[in-house]
């Protein structure tokens, strides 16, 4: 297939940092802390607004949405009576939330290193303790996949008994999403992969997959294709054994992608959710991304800053996970958050930071090299 131009709906004031897609309906969660459900067709449904940002949304089978605060809390909000309420909460940051098939339960994944699973219509209560910040959650069956920022994934069984580690990446993931059919797990993130192994246990593939690193992956309802949403700006779409298919270009990053039918929803970086569609046309396919291999040191290391006394974000309120331009002394927030810090780098090309208020210092980023600075 190949796509016409897209189609613009649901504008947020600020990046659309979670997209979801049920049978009927669309959720996007953003920075500007707005929860808003469309259907397919592009018609408003509902909005909940909260007094922090979204950092992930889900749909139910009934049509409720799971929602995952910055603020800590797990909450629901349901369109059909314009309602939001909190079920759980967690210690940091809650970064990805996912509802069982059935829709009645939640799991969520948190910044303090734990899945929590919360029984909105019930008194069910469970934390498991990973010890590793969890960025990304799915649910199929009786299987729960985590994406941690160890660069591993998690599978547990639906209770949260440790059931495989799969390993492999090189950096920070950033989203896991099981099959339909619950018999594949595919994951992507920082190292610009995408991985798709048999949650049976096997060798995954392996493909370079974007140019910058991959803030989502999903699968379509069929089972028979994964799109990958990535910071280069564009959307790929790949067979469920890794080989692509097309690769669809935007104007700004795209955070995450769905597809019903044949409609590819993407959320975009700069606020809005694009809806393009088939035009039934056979497309070129996109040839193989050639990713770099890091240098074994990086030769970028020259700080002239190495010390600052602000603690927020130049571009937006965030006060923590701050990184430091050594070359200037730009400071802005980290890619859980608003990637402040990287598009400094993208803007200015200063290609080294190190953390804010981490006295000394624990690590030093090459944007350039895309690699922890030897010491």
């Amino acid at each position: 297939m190949s796509f016409l131009a897209a189609r613009f709906h649901q504008w947020h004031e600020g990046p659309v940092k979670a997209i979801a897609a049920g049978e009927d309906r669309i959720a996007t969660g953003g920075a500007d802390g707005a929860v808003r459900v469309m259907t397919l067709a592009g018609d408003h449904v509902g909005t909940s607004q909260l007094d922090c940002p979204v950092n992930d949304v889900d749909i139910s089978i009934t049509g409720r949405i799971a929602i995952a605060a910055k603020d800590g809390s797990v909450r629901v909000f349901d369109p059909a009576v314009r309602r939001t309420y909190e079920v759980g909460d967690h210690d940091h940051w809650v970064m990805a939330v996912a509802w069982s098939d059935d829709g009645r339960w939640i799991a969520s994944g948190s910044e303090d290193g734990t899945i929590g699973l919360w029984e909105p219509e019930g008194s069910g209560v469970r934390r498991v303790v990973l010890g590793r910040p969890v960025n990304s959650i799915d649910w199929s069956g009786d299987l729960i996949a985590a994406a941690s920022g160890d660069s591993k994934v998690y599978l547990t069984d639906g209770d949260g008994t440790l059931r495989d580690i799969l390993e492999g990446a090189g950096q920070m993931l950033w989203s896991v999403r099981i099959s339909p059919d619950g018999s594949q797990v595919a994951w992507t993130g920082r190292d610009r992969h995408l991985r798709i192994a048999p949650v049976a246990g096997g060798r995954p593939v392996v493909v370079p997959a974007h140019s910058q690193q991959v803030w989502g992956v999903s699968w379509h309802p069929d089972g028979d294709r994964v799109m990958t949403a990535s910071a280069d700006s564009t959307v790929a779409l790949w067979s469920a054994d890794g080989a692509p298919i097309e690769r669809v270009s935007l104007d700004s990053w795209a955070r995450g992608a769905e597809m019903r039918g044949e409609t590819l929803f993407v959320a975009t970086e700069t606020g809005d959710v694009a809806a393009l569609d088939d035009d039934h046309l056979s497309p070129r396919r996109p040839p193989p991304v050639v990713l770099p291999v890091a240098p074994e040191t990086c030769t970028h290391w020259d700080p002239q800053v190495l010390e600052t006394a602000r603690r927020r974000c130049e571009e937006c309120p965030a006060t923590e996970e701050l990184r430091l331009c050594v070359t200037c002394g730009h400071v802005g927030c980290c890619e859980s958050q608003l990637a402040h810090g990287t598009k400094h780098w993208l803007a200015s090309g200063h290609p080294n930071t190190i953390p804010v208020g981490d006295a000394p210092f624990h690590w030093r980023w090459c944007y350039a090299d895309d690699m922890y600075v030897k010491r």
